[in-house]
């Protein structure tokens, strides 16, 4: 597919802004996000909200998942991963 656009329409349609993002910042919201889950799925099962605590529960495990991957990475790596997991948390 071929799409003919001018360079008015394409600065109109698409950013070219740099992006930053830190892993350091991403790591740490990633641990304040497991700490506030945790205290959810303590209250859930407190209260016997066993659907709501599932449901905390598989995102806890997303969480996790993350900071698994998070761990691995450098600040310098080239890679789009960190931009990647920096939307699957917003």
């Amino acid at each position: 597919m071929f799409l003919s656009m001018s360079g008015q329409e394409f600065k109109s349609v698409f950013s070219l802004t740099t992006r930053n993002v830190s892993l350091n910042r991403l790591k740490h919201h990633t641990y304040e996000l497991e700490k506030d889950m945790l205290d959810q799925l303590n209250k859930f099962n407190g209260s016997g909200q066993i659907d709501n605590a599932e449901f905390v529960s598989n995102l806890l495990f997303d969480v996790k998942s993350i900071q698994g991957v998070l761990s691995n990475l450098v600040e310098n790596s080239v890679s789009d991963v960190k931009y990647q997991l920096a939307e699957k948390l917003q």
